[in-house]
């Protein structure tokens, strides 16, 4: 919510929670470390659409290759025209999107998963490839070469590699067994069909999914859910609670008692949340000027990022970054600069961060606090130029995404 008042560019306090207590999640860590994008496979039944640790990539034939943003999803992506996106229900099957470039010279799109495979039997990968009802035609596309690939153990398998030019789905099944218990990165890739031509390569992976162990062994899962100090702490708690008030206005609600306290660690800052359900602690390390530059860590589990992406986007002349004509103005995402002042005040820590910005630098104060178990996070600047706020989204090794009808985005369930 944004409003404009003599002047003044204002963003309203804006807030997130993270629902801590049903289970500890596996990492991505500080803004300022390499991120470790491994994800331990649970037993059971894992859908690759609900890898929430990933790179996407593309390439150009004979041109290097080239990232997305971790854990990117999107469609036809402005610059590159690529996809990697959920698709809901595509011929009877739960569908992900993966489109090659076309707004580029041809080339491929991937994903690429870091697997940390279990000890167990049967250990599987299985997965259907099919194109696009409407456009599986001559007179629009001439198909996709669909692929997948396993490197372990210093050397690359590739599983499969085929031409599908059908709106139907083929089955595949490959048996990971040999590869329990070792890191394995997984990669599914795209590129177009003989003519070279992506137009309307609409190519689906369908039903992917890796399954570890007999079924009876997600009951585990749900026995170690079950036993945990959340659930334990909760049962008989009063759930009115959780209703919101006028009180903590954006704010989510809490059910259980919790102390919040703000403090320093060396050059970061910890906001932490401390309860009889579990221990919540968001550490800031003021390195991009972004929201990268924080982490949450649930308990004892391994950090991950809660608000990947999160920031201030703003309208600046093409000459502010040194090229181009002062006169076209374009939306740039703020990042960079330096941290002028940071302190705590009124149980919130203060923080003012200088972007540059051209001739003229632009100064951003913002405010973080924590409330419950949510981090709280608003932004003020005086310049008119600042066009979004994004509150980012949360990347960790498992999410599942759901999409709600009228709000925009994705909420993510963190299991």
């Amino acid at each position: 919510m944004a409003t404009r008042n003599s002047g003044t560019f204002r963003r309203a306090a804006r807030a997130f929670a993270l629902m801590a207590g049903l289970a500890c999640l596996h990492p991505a860590p500080a803004a300022a470390a390499a991120p470790d994008l491994s994800i331990p496979i649970p037993a059971g039944e894992t859908r690759l659409a609900d890898l929430g640790l990933y790179r996407v990539g593309w390439q150009s034939y004979g041109r290097p290759t080239a990232w997305m943003p971790l854990s990117w999803t999107g469609h036809f992506d402005p610059a590159t025209g690529v996809s990697y996106a959920p698709w809901g229900r595509v011929q009877g099957r739960d569908a992900f999107l993966m489109h090659s470039p076309w707004r580029v010279p041809p080339g491929k799109t991937w994903a690429e998963y870091l697997l940390v495979l279990p000890r167990a039997t049967p250990l599987r990968l299985d997965f259907s490839i099919a194109m696009g009802s409407d456009v599986a035609s001559p007179d629009k596309s001439d198909g996709v070469t669909f692929s997948c690939s396993l490197a372990v153990d210093g050397r690359e398998i590739e599983l499969m590699r085929q031409h599908q030019d059908k709106a139907e789905w083929r089955d595949y099944s490959f048996n990971l067994a040999a590869h329990a218990g070792k890191t394995a990165r997984l990669r599914l890739q795209v590129e177009p069909g003989p003519r070279n031509n992506a137009s309307f390569d609409y190519s689906f992976f369908g039903d992917a999914r890796i399954t570890a162990g007999a079924p009876g062994r997600a009951g585990e899962t749900v026995d170690a859910l079950v036993a945990s100090r959340a659930i334990r702490a909760t049962a008989d708690a009063d759930r009115r609670r959780l209703s919101n008030t006028s009180t903590n206005g954006v704010a989510p609600s809490n059910l259980l008692p919790c102390v919040n306290a703000i403090e320093p660690a060396g050059a970061a800052w910890r906001f932490s949340s401390e309860g009889a359900d579990c221990r919540v602690v968001y550490a800031y390390t003021p390195a991009t000027g972004t929201l990268d530059d924080f982490t949450v860590q649930v308990d004892d589990g391994r950090p991950f990022l809660p608000a990947h992406g999160g920031g201030l986007t703003a309208l600046l002349a093409a000459g502010a970054s040194g090229t181009g004509p002062e006169a076209n103005p374009r939306e740039t995402f703020l990042t960079g600069g330096r941290l002028v002042e940071a302190r705590l005040e009124g149980g919130h820590l203060r923080v003012r961060w200088e972007y540059p910005a051209g001739e003229r630098s632009l100064r951003v104060d913002w405010t973080f606090g924590v409330a419950g178990k949510a981090l709280l996070v608003s932004a003020r600047c005086d310049d008119l130029r600042i066009t979004r706020f994004s509150l980012g989204e949360a990347v960790a090794p498992l999410r599942r995404s759901l999409r709600v009808p009228y709000l925009v985005g994705n909420l993510h369930y963190l299991p």
